[in-house]
Parts: C-alpha cells; structure tokens; sequence
C-alpha cells in the first residue's frame, strides 16, 4: 500500500509475507472512487452537474443494503 514500507519489508525482511487489511484496502478504493466521480462532476455541465450533486451516497453505499433494495430483499 505505502511504497516506503513494502520496500522496506523486501529489503529487511524478504521471507515475511505483507498482509493489507481489509479496511485500508476499502479506504483506498474509495478514495479512487470518490476521485472519479469529482472527475466526472467537473466534467459535466449545467443541468447534467445539477442531476449528480448530492449523489455521493450511492456509489459509496452497498447497493444490497441500499434504501432502494431493501423493499425488494423483504419481499422475497
């Protein structure tokens, strides 16, 4: 994840095995994701930047845990 360390586990330590957690692997993902979607906000114009403000939530949410599904997951 951090250039520094990996490199300096291989140098000090090269039969360790480098385990990332789960929480720091979703921190940067989202933060790619996040990235893109800025991106993609100041790339639109007008009407289209109104139609994806304040839609942050719905990329970054679960979208089986989302509002929208959890009608269709008690229905079934």
């Amino acid at each position: 994840m951090w250039q520094p360390f990996t490199v300096s586990i291989l140098q000090w330590a090269p039969n360790c095995r480098i385990v990332y957690d789960k929480f720091h692997i979703l921190q940067h993902a989202n933060k790619a994701v996040d990235e893109v979607r800025r991106a993609e906000f100041f790339r639109k114009g007008g009407k289209l930047r109104g139609l994806m403000k304040g839609k942050r939530w719905l990329l970054l949410t679960r979208w089986l845990t989302g509002p929208c599904c959890q009608s269709n997951i008690r229905k079934r």
